[in-house]
């Protein structure tokens, strides 16, 4: 069991089941950020025989980040990822695509749920569950983060049936390009949930 994926998770953003496996993380790291405020709490309660101590100050600090954990927890759980069968026909279907697997990027007015995504040749494909994602929202929101990076910014394309999307994926070819697709993908880890 990696212990350490509790307070990093970065290089695990990206592959199929992250939302699911990720959430039983954030939990945990929730329970122990206050499991550990409570205890100083009542430690110090129980030595000093009164609240009025700097121990409480501290617990009550200690529950910021349980806080700020908790937030996340909720945020995890609100999104279901890609299903293992639909993350195979992906896999199958995507070749050696640059891609990425349970996304969720976050503006200040929406929520862009992802399944999958995959980038090639300047052009990105993505698949969403959502019946309500709006296209045209999180294509200004990732055009707008794309620039302030200074990227090329890729056609983008959402879709809505797995047929279809899988379809598409295996029209597309690996660019020769990779590393700007890398580094698409990079900012797009770094800006999504």
């Amino acid at each position: 069991m990696n212990l350490l994926r509790m307070f990093s998770w970065e290089k695990y953003k990206g592959e199929p089941g992250y939302l699911k496996k990720q959430r039983r993380w954030e939990l945990a790291r929730t329970i122990l950020y206050f499991v550990l405020a409570l205890g100083v709490f009542f430690l110090a309660l129980s030595y000093f025989k009164t609240r009025a101590n700097i121990f409480t100050v501290f617990a009550v600090l200690l529950c910021l980040p349980g806080s700020k954990s908790l937030v996340e927890t909720v945020m995890f759980y609100r999104y279901q990822g890609c299903d293992e069968g639909t993350a195979a026909r992906i896999l199958e279907a995507s070749g050696h695509l640059c891609g990425s697997f349970d996304r969720v990027f976050t503006s200040s007015s929406k929520n862009f749920p992802i399944l999958h995504l995959a980038l090639s040749q300047g052009k990105m494909a993505a698949l969403t569950a959502d019946p309500a994602f709006d296209d045209k929202a999180f294509s200004e929101h990732l055009k707008t983060l794309l620039n302030q990076e200074h990227l090329k910014v890729p056609v983008i394309k959402v879709y809505r049936q797995e047929e279809d999307y899988l379809n598409r994926l295996k029209e597309m070819k690996p660019s020769a390009e990779e590393e700007a697709s890398r580094r698409i993908l990079t900012v797009l880890h770094q800006v999504s949930l």
